[in-house]
């Protein structure tokens, strides 16, 4: 009996430091898994950084882009709107006339302008 009452006091005064122990484990875990969520919060927060930088950068590319574009295009229209200067030769007086050979024209034969003029009116008299 004697044994019996000294194993129960030895477990009775072992149950209070089992449960610390388990409160203990149970404190580290919590506070572990504090640190990871910190950490897993701080990676977000540096990826959602990340993510606005480079859309940021894309911004700024398609912006800059937009203007080379604008630039290039009103170059351009600059460009059209100036008249090239065409040197006119110096008249001399006296001075013979080019001789302008007129083969090397473009000529049409007057019977395929005909022709060509008279299908254009039957196409255009002919509405549906």
């Amino acid at each position: 009996m004697r044994a019996a009452i000294a194993l129960l006091i030895v477990f009775a005064a072992a149950a209070p430091a089992a449960a610390q122990d388990l409160s203990g484990r149970y404190n580290a875990l919590q506070a572990q898994s504090t640190a990871d969520l910190a950490r897993y919060n701080n990676l977000a927060a540096l990826q959602e950084m990340q993510r606005q930088r480079d859309i940021a950068q894309q911004n700024q590319m398609t912006t800059l882009d937009a203007q080379l574009r604008t630039e290039r295009g009103l170059a351009d229209v600059r460009a059209q709107s100036y008249t090239p200067i065409i040197p006119v030769p110096a008249y001399v007086p006296g001075m013979p006339l080019p001789n302008i050979d007129t083969s090397q024209l473009v000529s049409i034969p007057d019977a395929a302008l005909a022709d060509s003029n008279r299908r254009v009116k039957e196409a255009a008299a002919n509405r549906r």
